[in-house]
């Protein structure tokens, strides 16, 4: 900090992960009296440096009321609480999911989308379509959704529909080489692994906390929070950064 800047912190409330605080820092960082920012989902705070005045709340809020962060000066439980009704709601819905699982079972129609080492290696090309398709919808779906727009704008004057859609060949590209040596890494693994019977149900416990604190973790516990598994900052500010985009666009 140099000595024509001064520190601030703010509190937050709607960081969940590491693309809240990158966005975050994005957008503050388009101001001109902010000189730099660090924002952190874990304590749901943010230390920005700038010059002359800080940005007051209000405008903080009514800057960031279409993403639904909101600013504090002070911290306040709320921020720390979850939201009750949509836990509430979804786990209700997990419930109804589990009894219809439960009733397909009983009626033997589960068989019909079952793979097992018999079956054909159709049968697994199609089983790993279907399922590609559902986990991408829930994982990478709003990200895909949110860097479209980003594209959109940075290529708006493109003179060719090819340079328009480079971007989004080149994310598609690289996440279906990263699935495929990642799946193809965890098969070699699980080939030369002989889990026991009694490994097996320990194994699947160990995912099933896993599993559990990540949707604590999107509830908004902040205990949770302390065990996230993120990219280096600087990584993430890399992918984040348009002009750096733009330079491997060109490379093609």
């Amino acid at each position: 900090m140099t000595k024509n800047t001064k520190e601030h912190i703010y509190y937050i409330k709607g960081m969940h992960c590491a693309s809240c605080e990158v966005l975050i820092e994005k957008k503050l960082l388009e101001l001109e009296n902010i000189k730099s920012v660090e924002a952190s989902a874990t304590k749901s705070e943010l230390l920005i440096e700038y010059k002359d005045k800080k940005p007051p709340i209000e405008k903080l809020n009514e800057f960031f009321k279409k993403e639904g962060y909101v600013f504090s000066d002070q911290p306040r439980k709320a921020m720390n609480g979850f939201k009750s009704r949509e836990f509430f709601i979804t786990l209700g819905i997990g419930f109804l999911v589990i009894i219809g699982f439960i009733g397909l079972n009983k009626l033997g129609l589960t068989k019909l989308i079952n793979v097992s080492s018999k079956s054909s290696l159709p049968m697994f090309f199609a089983f790993g379509l279907l399922a590609g398709i559902s986990s991408c919808a829930a994982l990478v779906g709003g990200l895909i959704l949110s860097m479209s727009k980003q594209w959109g704008e940075l290529y708006s004057d493109a003179d060719s529909t090819w340079k328009k859609i480079q971007p989004h060949l080149i994310f598609n590209a690289g996440r279906l080489i990263s699935y495929g040596v990642l799946g193809a890494t965890l098969g070699i693994i699980g080939d030369k692994l002989n889990f026991s019977l009694k490994f097996g149900p320990i194994l699947v416990i160990i995912v099933s906390i896993m599993m559990i604190s990540l949707a604590f973790q999107m509830f908004g516990f902040k205990t949770f929070r302390k065990f996230q598994f993120t990219l280096p900052k600087f990584i993430t500010r890399f992918i984040a950064n348009e002009s750096n985009l733009r330079v491997v666009i060109c490379h093609f």
